[in-house]
């Protein structure tokens, strides 16, 4: 539905702005000279976020292609395909859930 496809696309904006600062906050970390081989706390930061990264890019085309879907109403009897994507954005952002503490709480 058109709802879904609405839903869909504030996830993807919200991710975005995750993005953006995540750019922001790589560009400003380098500027410093802190990067992967600073010390093992950024060897860390830069593999865990660097990957989580990663996944929140796929998941942001995997969200796009969901909500094209959706306006063109192509999900009706293949909901294992919606379900499906939307499974896999939840993955990235409860692993979020857990990194950030361990990033940015516990250094």
């Amino acid at each position: 539905s058109r709802w879904a496809g609405g839903l869909l696309l504030a996830a993807l904006s919200a991710a975005s702005v995750y993005v953006g600062l995540k750019l922001s906050e790589y560009q400003h970390l380098a500027g410093l000279g802190l990067g992967m081989e600073h010390n093992s706390f950024f060897t860390l930061y830069w593999i865990l976020t660097g990957f989580h990264f990663l996944h929140v890019l796929l998941g942001m085309l995997i969200l796009a292609w969901l909500a094209v879907r959706c306006w063109r109403r192509k999900q009706a009897g293949d909901d294992g395909v919606l379900e499906s994507g939307v499974l896999y954005w939840h993955m990235v952002d409860l692993s979020w859930v857990l990194l950030f503490p361990l990033v940015y709480v516990l250094n």
